[in-house]
Protein backbone atom coordinates (compact mmCIF):
# COMPACT_ATOMS: atom_id res chain seq x y z
CA UNK A 1 0.00 0.00 0.00
CA UNK A 2 2.82 2.05 0.96
CA UNK A 3 4.71 2.01 -2.24
CA UNK A 4 0.84 2.70 -4.59
CA UNK A 5 0.54 6.06 -2.54
CA UNK A 6 4.38 6.78 -3.26
CA UNK A 7 3.83 6.13 -6.69
CA UNK A 8 0.62 8.03 -6.72
CA UNK A 9 2.32 11.11 -5.06
CA UNK A 10 5.04 11.02 -7.92
CA UNK A 11 2.59 10.54 -10.42
CA UNK A 12 0.70 13.50 -9.34
CA UNK A 13 3.69 15.61 -8.93
CA UNK A 14 4.92 14.35 -12.88
CA UNK A 15 1.51 15.29 -14.58
CA UNK A 16 0.54 18.08 -12.88
CA UNK A 17 3.91 20.15 -11.92
CA UNK A 18 2.07 23.27 -11.58
CA UNK A 19 -0.17 22.09 -9.05
CA UNK A 20 3.04 23.43 -6.27
CA UNK A 21 2.84 27.46 -6.45
CA UNK A 22 4.74 29.04 -4.24
CA UNK A 23 5.63 28.27 -0.89
CA UNK A 24 7.48 25.58 1.09
CA UNK A 25 7.60 22.27 -1.35
CA UNK A 26 8.22 19.52 1.46
CA UNK A 27 4.57 20.93 2.99
CA UNK A 28 3.09 20.89 0.03
CA UNK A 29 3.99 17.48 -1.30
CA UNK A 30 3.76 16.29 2.34
CA UNK A 31 0.25 17.50 2.19
CA UNK A 32 -0.58 15.54 -0.93
CA UNK A 33 0.76 12.49 0.36
CA UNK A 34 -1.05 12.68 3.66
CA UNK A 35 -4.29 13.37 1.47
CA UNK A 36 -3.64 10.45 -0.76
CA UNK A 37 -3.00 8.08 2.73
CA UNK A 38 -6.28 9.22 3.80
CA UNK A 39 -8.31 8.67 0.81
CA UNK A 40 -6.63 4.74 0.59
CA UNK A 41 -7.72 4.24 4.02
CA UNK A 42 -10.96 5.79 3.82
CA UNK A 43 -11.63 3.33 0.67
CA UNK A 44 -10.37 0.09 2.75
CA UNK A 45 -12.35 1.03 4.99
CA UNK A 46 -15.95 0.97 2.89
CA UNK A 47 -14.60 -2.51 1.52
CA UNK A 48 -14.15 -5.94 3.87
CA UNK A 49 -10.31 -6.87 3.24
CA UNK A 50 -9.78 -9.68 1.17
CA UNK A 51 -8.70 -13.18 3.31
CA UNK A 52 -5.38 -14.44 1.83
CA UNK A 53 -6.14 -18.00 0.56
CA UNK A 54 -4.17 -20.72 3.17
CA UNK A 55 -3.65 -22.57 0.05
CA UNK A 56 -1.69 -19.76 -1.89
CA UNK A 57 1.34 -20.65 -3.84
CA UNK A 58 4.36 -19.03 -2.39
CA UNK A 59 6.71 -17.69 -5.44
CA UNK A 60 9.53 -16.31 -4.75
CA UNK A 61 10.81 -12.83 -5.14
CA UNK A 62 13.96 -11.95 -7.13
CA UNK A 63 15.73 -10.78 -3.88
CA UNK A 64 14.89 -13.82 -2.05
CA UNK A 65 15.79 -15.83 -4.91
CA UNK A 66 19.40 -14.13 -5.51
CA UNK A 67 20.01 -14.47 -1.61
CA UNK A 68 19.52 -18.25 -2.06
CA UNK A 69 21.96 -18.25 -4.77
CA UNK A 70 24.25 -16.01 -2.63
CA UNK A 71 23.68 -18.32 0.12
CA UNK A 72 24.50 -21.75 -1.15
CA UNK A 73 27.29 -20.05 -3.02
CA UNK A 74 28.79 -19.63 0.63
CA UNK A 75 27.38 -23.14 1.85
CA UNK A 76 29.49 -24.42 -0.94
CA UNK A 77 32.34 -22.51 -0.78
CA UNK A 78 32.68 -23.54 3.33
CA UNK A 79 32.02 -27.44 1.90
CA UNK A 80 35.24 -26.95 -0.47
CA UNK A 81 37.43 -26.11 2.22
CA UNK A 82 36.81 -29.31 4.28
CA UNK A 83 38.74 -32.39 3.68
CA UNK A 84 37.50 -35.50 1.89
CA UNK A 85 36.57 -37.60 5.25
CA UNK A 86 34.55 -34.84 5.98
CA UNK A 87 33.21 -33.41 3.41
CA UNK A 88 31.97 -36.78 1.62
CA UNK A 89 29.53 -37.99 5.07
CA UNK A 90 28.27 -34.61 5.35
CA UNK A 91 27.29 -34.57 1.48
CA UNK A 92 25.99 -38.05 2.56
CA UNK A 93 24.15 -37.03 5.29
CA UNK A 94 22.46 -33.56 4.23
CA UNK A 95 22.21 -34.24 0.91
CA UNK A 96 22.19 -37.28 0.21
CA UNK A 97 19.82 -37.39 3.03
CA UNK A 98 20.39 -40.78 4.54
CA UNK A 99 20.79 -41.16 8.40
CA UNK A 100 24.85 -41.79 10.60
CA UNK A 101 23.65 -45.11 10.92
CA UNK A 102 23.23 -46.12 6.97
CA UNK A 103 26.56 -44.04 6.36
CA UNK A 104 28.19 -45.86 8.95
CA UNK A 105 27.11 -49.38 7.16
CA UNK A 106 27.76 -47.59 3.52
CA UNK A 107 31.53 -46.89 4.77
CA UNK A 108 32.44 -49.26 7.00
CA UNK A 109 33.51 -46.17 9.26
CA UNK A 110 32.75 -47.11 12.96
CA UNK A 111 29.76 -44.53 13.98
CA UNK A 112 31.16 -42.43 16.53
CA UNK A 113 33.69 -41.47 13.95
CA UNK A 114 30.90 -40.52 11.11
CA UNK A 115 29.30 -38.61 13.90
CA UNK A 116 32.78 -36.99 15.23
CA UNK A 117 33.48 -36.30 11.52
CA UNK A 118 30.55 -34.63 10.75
CA UNK A 119 30.14 -32.05 13.94
CA UNK A 120 34.01 -31.53 13.43
CA UNK A 121 32.86 -30.89 9.63
CA UNK A 122 30.32 -28.43 10.43
CA UNK A 123 32.02 -26.80 12.94
CA UNK A 124 34.18 -25.71 10.68
CA UNK A 125 31.91 -24.59 7.95
CA UNK A 126 29.93 -22.26 10.70
CA UNK A 127 33.25 -20.42 11.06
CA UNK A 128 33.96 -20.32 6.99
CA UNK A 129 30.30 -18.85 7.30
CA UNK A 130 30.99 -16.63 10.35
CA UNK A 131 33.82 -14.67 8.28
CA UNK A 132 32.15 -14.83 4.79
CA UNK A 133 28.98 -12.82 6.43
CA UNK A 134 31.12 -10.47 9.09
CA UNK A 135 33.43 -9.36 6.38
Amino acid sequence: MAEDVTQSVFLKLWSAPDAFRDGNFSAWISRVARNRVLDVLRSRANRPAEEIPADLPADLSLDDDVFARIDAQRVRTALAALGDDQRTLIEMGFFGGITHEEIARRTGIPLGTIKTRIRTGLRRMRDVLQDAVSR
